[in-house]
């Protein structure tokens, strides 16, 4: 390409990269356009011609051609220049040739010792840049020319990416508008540069020093800035798509507007920088440093903000959903106005933050400390915060349906009014939360911890699950409890005045002085529950399922509706029954030792073996009740109405209290003594008592025997450390209800099925009996049959009234060990149960309780 001066003539060939650019004539200044002389000079000799240097080929061309190159067509040497034609025949003098030379040799010199720099004004400048010094003849000179070749010097501008501008200076240069795409501009200096609206695609800035650089509207996707400086540099509207801002020093930099689109950020500085609707979606924010920077109304969806501090970030108004925000701190920051939906703040730091309203439906919280966070009104939807901090957060009237928040630790939160159907709280800890109001259907609460919660008028709706869930002094005040699976849950001193647990489960449920007056229980299952000390005052259990109490110590149960309950050696002892109606039940040697029972209807009630000792059953209605061989030892029984009671065998009749004014009572030695047996109730009763007795043996002279049930407790393969038999029973003396699940655990290994067997492996079980009378021992029978079903063991045994004891069966060589072995049990050559056991190769065992352990 030849650079030829129209005022001075000067000429020189130049490389066609520089084709378009406005450059001033090294001789006399004048600003020239690269390559438009060539082309004007052949336009107007009308010839040009291609000349090859190497071979001498020799062609003339289109005009159009001059001042390009072109390879030889013969040789297919380097490019070589099209030159003009002369008009004289296309000779030229030898000193109009050798001037040229002259010229070209000092150009070259200047460009080759500069560095394609000139030096002007004691600074470095790029003259077919157009900058400071000739930017207004460049200009002008870019207006005059035609569209065409404007378009055509712009998309030669930076073309060649070189890494000789690295490091170079271009202090408060004008660059604005011009295209620097793929240029290095490596640790260059750009302080105070106008590079507004310059495309900069691809450009290398790393540790380049752009302080105070106006970069509006510059296009700097996929731009390296690692390192950069940008501090106080404008770049509001910038375009940075995928640009690489690694550990940028963006202090006090203006990126509103900015497009951050998959940018990295990581570890950038952004003190006090202004990011206000720009839009960062996806981009990486890893580690960078965010004090005081202001993100209003910007888009950070998706974006990643690890490990960033966030305390005192300005975010009103911002979109983080779907944000990677994991380990951030946002500790007191206020957060009202974000959305965070789908965000992981896994392990984030929002002590203390107001989140109040914000959408965080989705989000993922776990492990996360938001501990005295306003949560109020919060979207939580489907969110995870399983194991987060949430001690004294405030969630009241939140929307958290199906949120996770097993583990979490809620001590002390605040739940008013908020919605949580079907959300999770296996195992949280929620010891003196306010959960009032709060809707909570199909809430799974297992092993959760509520102690002292308070859950008054709390709807749990259908199928939730507090299976073994800690209720200790919890108030359920009204609550709706109906359905809920309360299995083992500890419902100790819980209040439950007026709540609604029809249907509930409450099988093996603590209620140890849990007040439950005026409770509806409507076929409500209570199997083996503990009411000891309750308060059971206006409740209707007759409707009830299970109700086989047998502690009910010190329970209150005054004007209760207990009709036709079975309640055979239930424990009552100071039990409050006054008024109670107590019709038709089964008291059969229960413990009512210092009962109350002042009114209580006890008509046609079975009261045999009963202990009522300084029970007070004064005006109690005792009409057609069965009291035969019971204690009346201090009893109170003013008033009261003994009309066709049956007495026979009564102990202590002479200590009970002021039973002559008794209705009814007629004193020994009268027409209808103590010794004689009133009216049976009914002669389906009387029929039954006779059956009974003529099919039960005695124990003694004088003592028939009753046997209710031979219970098996638990059965299996003996473990380690139970080595001696004979100690086996002798671990279950004196053991509490509480402890007796985690001895049977440690004691017996998987169940009766698939026990792995070997010689010197012990097969046990733990087992019971409930008869009377209980003063007197019960004599067993125990025999073992191998899987032949030969008889292999038989031993005796004297059992007391529910004495758990082991029976146990030890491997020996000379036996057949694989197969069903079977253990019976028999009282009088009758048999009152038994247990299977099925013994296996290396396989696991599983329980399969036998079905003729029937009540006899």
């Amino acid at each position: 390409m030849i650079f030829y001066c129209d005022k001075c003539r000067y000429s020189v060939e130049v490389e066609d990269r520089h084709v378009g650019k406005a450059v001033p004539c090294p001789k006399c200044k004048h600003t020239v356009v690269v390559g438009k002389k060539s082309a004007a000079a052949a336009n107007k000799s009308g010839r040009a011609i291609f000349c090859c240097d190497k071979c001498g080929f020799q062609k003339m061309v289109s005009p159009a051609f001059a001042g390009r190159k072109a390879p030889c067509p013969r040789c297919h040497s380097e490019k070589t220049l099209v030159r003009v034609a002369d008009q004289g025949g296309g000779r030229r003098s030898f000193l109009a040739g050798f001037g040229q030379a002259v010229a070209a040799v000092v150009l070259l010199a200047l460009v080759g010792g500069g560095g394609y720099f000139l030096l002007e004004n004691g600074r470095i400048v790029l003259p077919w840049f157009s900058g400071a010094s000739a930017s207004k003849s460049a200009d002008s000179s870019q207006e005059n020319r035609p569209a065409e070749e404007k378009g055509a010097a712009s998309e030669v501008t930076g073309t060649a990416d070189t890494p000789r501008f690295a490091g170079k200076d271009f202090h408060g240069a004008n660059l604005a508008g011009k295209n620097l795409r793929g240029l290095n501009f490596q640790n260059a200096n750009f302080e105070g540069a106008n590079l507004r609206e310059a495309d900069m695609r691809g450009v290398n800035f790393s540790q380049a020093n752009l302080l105070n650089a106006d970069l509006r509207e510059a296009d700097l996707r996929g731009a390296i800035l690692i390192g950069a400086k940008l501090g106080k540099a404008d770049l509001s509207q910038a375009r940075l798509t995928e640009a690489n801002l690694t550990d940028a020093d963006l202090v006090r930099s203006n990126l509103r507007g900015a497009d951050l689109q998959q940018a990295i950020l990581a570890g950038a500085i952004l003190l006090e920088t202004d990011c206000t609707e720009s839009d960062a979606r996806g981009a990486d924010f890893s580690g960078a440093n965010f004090t005081k920077t202001n993100f209003a109304s910007a888009n950070l969806s998706e974006a990643k903000l690890r490990n960033t501090n966030l305390t005192s970030v300005f975010l009103q108004g911002a979109n983080l959903s779907g944000a990677i925000l994991n380990e951030v701190d946002l500790r007191w920051t206020n957060l009202r106005g974000i959305v965070l939906a789908k965000a992981n703040l896994s392990r984030a730091n929002l002590d203390g933050a107001d989140v109040s309203g914000v959408d965080l439906d989705g989000a993922n919280l776990a492990e996360a400390s938001l501990g005295g966070t306003n949560l109020g009104e919060a979207k939580l939807n489907d969110a995870d915060l399983s194991r987060a901090n949430l001690n004294g957060a405030v969630l009241n009237g939140v929307s958290a349906e199906k949120a996770n928040f097993r583990g979490a630790n809620l001590t002390k939160a605040s739940l008013i009014a908020g919605e949580f159907d079907g959300a999770n709280f296996q195992q949280a800890n929620l010891t003196e939360a306010n959960c009032q109001k709060a809707v909570m259907g199909r809430v799974d609460l297992t092993e959760a911890n509520l102690t002292g919660a308070r859950l008054s008028g709390v709807d749990f709706g259908v199928r939730t699950l507090m299976v073994k869930t800690n209720l200790t002094n919890a108030d359920l005040r009204k609550s709706r409890l109906n359905t809920v699976d309360l299995s083992g849950a500890n419902l100790n001193n819980a209040k439950l005045q007026g709540a609604d647990l029809t249907r509930a489960k409450l099988s093996h449920a603590y209620l140890n002085r849990a007040d439950l007056s005026n409770a509806e229980l409507a076929n409500a299952n209570f199997s083996n529950a503990d009411l000891k000390g309750a308060n059971l005052s206006g409740i209707n259990l007759t409707a009830a399922k299970h109700f086989d109490l047998k502690n009910l110590r010190e329970t209150v149960l005054s004007d209760a509706k207990l009709t036709s309950l079975d309640l055979r050696n239930a424990n009552l002892i100071d039990a409050n029954l006054s008024k109670a109606d107590l019709s038709n039940v089964d008291l059969a040697n229960a413990d009512l030792t210092n009962a109350i029972l002042t009114g209580a209807n006890l008509r046609d009630g079975d009261l045999r073996w009963a202990d009522l000792t300084d029970a007070d059953l004064s005006h109690a209605i005792l009409v057609n009740a069965n009291l035969n061989d019971a204690d009346l030892n201090r009893a109170n029984l003013e008033g009261a109405d003994l009309t066709k009671a049956s007495l026979q065998n009564v102990k202590n009749i002479k200590r009970a209290k002021k039973i002559n004014t008794a209705k009814g009572f007629k004193a020994p030695g009268q027409e209808s003594s103590l010794g004689a047996v009133a009216a049976p109730r009914s002669g389906e009763v009387a029929k039954a008592e006779q059956g009974t007795k003529a099919s039960e043996t005695s124990a003694g002279p004088s003592r028939p025997v009753k046997i209710w049930a031979l219970k098996i407790e638990g059965a299996g393969l003996v473990q380690q450390p139970f080595h001696q038999v004979a100690e086996l029973s002798a671990a279950y003396e004196n053991i509490r209800d509480i402890e007796l699940n985690m001895k049977k655990l440690q004691m017996f290994a998987g169940g009766t099925n698939n026990i792995s067997g070997k010689v010197g492996a012990t097969l046990g079980a733990l087992y019971s009996v409930n008869f009377l009378p209980v003063d007197q021992p019960l004599p067993l029978v125990i025999q073992w049959y191998g899987p032949d079903g030969k008889l292999v063991r038989t031993s005796n045994q004297q059992v007391r009234y529910m004495q758990r004891q082991v029976e146990a069966l030890t491997f020996t060589e000379k036996m057949q060990i694989y197969g069903t072995w079977t253990v019976q049990f028999f009282h009088q050559n009758r048999k009152i149960g038994e247990q299977r056991f099925e013994v296996r190769k290396d396989k696991q065992m599983e329980v399969r309780l036998s079905q003729e352990g029937a009540v006899l």
